[in-house]
């Protein structure tokens, strides 16, 4: 069964130009050979369209499906999953690749994902609350106090699912940085919609001594799960 109902009327905004590209200040220094398991899953993809070029798409609907022009964009993108569990890690690659998403990272917890954020360079994070030895507040922190010297983005979009959505746990994620919050179980469409939000809308950061980050007084709002759950 797909995991989006083939709804989707329009495409992507060819007149605007990709958000991530211009805080992007210098190319990652790739590690050559560094690519097990636990640090890169590929999706299969066609020769991606330069990173800078890449253009930005409309936010879409509950439920759209992803056009092929889509999947050209999602293409470009590269993604890091920060879960400690296999299995959710294993749903969050496969509705990714579904997505047309180009290259896929995992990291079983904050602390890999700390080392593959300054290695890979990701666009986006992806990551769960919980976790051991550093959880995804405290990676999430680490991130956005992180310099860009080595080329890695301490402005780039974090995403986190959590099950807990009362009002200080989501201050609490929001105060170390996040960028939206997810509340579980998961949705497909709903973690469609985050990710060309963070990519399309991105929000005003500020940096001040002992924060960086988006604005630590906004009200963030959980993103509610549509019909189609997956977990």
């Amino acid at each position: 069964m797909p995991l989006y109902r083939e709804q989707r009327r329009g495409g992507l905004d060819r007149q605007h130009r990709d958000p991530l590209s211009h805080r992007r200040h210098r190319r990652c220094a790739r590690k050559s050979g560094h690519r097990s398991r636990d640090h890169t899953r590929n999706a299969e993809r066609a020769r991606a369209p330069d990173r800078d070029s890449r253009q930005r798409p409309e936010t879409p609907g509950m439920n759209e499906a992803p056009t092929a022009a889509d999947k050209s964009f999602f293409r470009t993108l590269k993604i890091l999953i920060v879960e400690d569990s296999a299995e959710m890690r294993r749903l969050l690659t496969a509705l990714l690749e579904s997505m047309g998403v180009g290259e896929i990272l995992e990291a079983r917890d904050g602390e890999k994902a700390l080392e593959i954020f300054a290695a890979q360079c990701p666009d986006i994070i992806i990551t769960d609350g919980a976790m051991q030895p550093v959880d995804g507040y405290e990676m999430t922190r680490r991130v956005r106090a992180a310099g860009s010297a080595d080329g890695a983005n301490p402005d780039i979009p974090i995403l986190m699912i959590s099950g807990h959505v009362g009002r200080e746990d989501v201050n609490h994620a929001r105060d170390q940085g996040v960028t939206d919050y997810l509340a579980k179980p998961l949705s497909a469409s709903t973690l469609y919609e985050a990710i060309v939000a963070a990519v399309s809308k991105p929000i005003h950061f500020v940096d001040k001594p002992g924060y960086r980050g988006p604005s630590p007084t906004r009200k963030l709002e959980p993103r509610q799960p549509g019909s189609d759950t997956l977990t």
